[in-house]
């Protein structure tokens, strides 16, 4: 029962990340970093309860009570994701050790890149130079599995690929984000980790894509950003029980 609640505690510290996430990628709408939160169509300043991560945007079912301003299905989406991260993260971690920090670290960028790229379509480069230094850190302290060698192959292995997707396509399969972000996982994960998650990320986007297609919601052209993918391969082959595993 303890860790039952240990967990549901972390679920939602990680809600609550996900809601700062979006905070930072919806333009200072519904939520400002400063001051009281307004709404995204008229400005007027909402009740707390309001505000309360996932349930507020089910309650006013995904419409502002004020004026009924339909409200981004990101904001739930991002809110639900963070907190299962998290979820994931305390029931393999969660204690307050170097590594559990790291990784916890780790994680809360993972949340903003994923809100970064559902908001923007954009994967920014601060969060994957600050991802390339917490792997170089992870590396130096123990914290990962593999070693020095087989990271800066498996990086400079899933970058040269994405690459040559990214010239294939011409830039319109995936962006130049990804290409980037395909090689930090590479040091991360390694060789077989790092196929393992772009085999996740690969099958988990065509499927979605495809369940779209027949609901009438994507065409053929439908641009979807890709970063969420990477980032549900690279957890679930990270944290995800008995996938795959790479801590000591």
């Amino acid at each position: 029962m303890e860790e039952i609640v240990f967990i549901l505690g972390w679920v939602f510290l990680g809600l609550a990340w996900g809601s700062f996430a979006n905070v930072l990628q919806a333009g200072g709408g519904r939520k400002k970093l400063l001051g009281r939160s307004v709404c995204d169509g008229c400005g007027k300043r909402l009740n707390w309860w309001e505000n309360v991560p996932v349930l507020s945007w089910a309650f006013l079912k995904g419409k502002s009570l004020c004026c009924q301003n339909p409200l981004s299905w990101q904001y739930p989406l991002v809110e639900l994701l963070s907190g299962l991260s998290f979820g994931v993260w305390s029931s393999k971690f969660g204690g307050f050790t170097g590594v559990d920090f790291w990784s916890l670290t780790v994680v809360g960028i993972l949340v903003l890149v994923l809100a970064w790229d559902l908001w923007q379509m954009i994967i920014p480069d601060w969060s994957l130079l600050f991802l390339f230094g917490l792997a170089l850190v992870g590396l130096g302290a123990g914290f990962l599995r593999v070693e020095w060698a087989e990271a800066l192959g498996a990086g400079l292995g899933a970058l040269g690929f994405f690459l040559g997707l990214w010239f294939l396509t011409r830039g319109k399969g995936m962006g130049m984000g990804d290409v980037k972000m395909a090689g930090v996982m590479g040091i991360f994960l390694g060789f077989e980790g790092v196929a393992w998650a772009l085999w996740l990320a690969f099958v988990s986007g065509a499927l979605l894509g495809l369940f779209l297609m027949v609901l009438g919601r994507a065409g053929r052209k439908t641009a979807l950003p890709f970063g969420p993918f990477l980032i549900f391969g690279w957890l679930l082959a990270w944290l995800g029980p008995r996938v795959y595993t790479f801590w000591r």
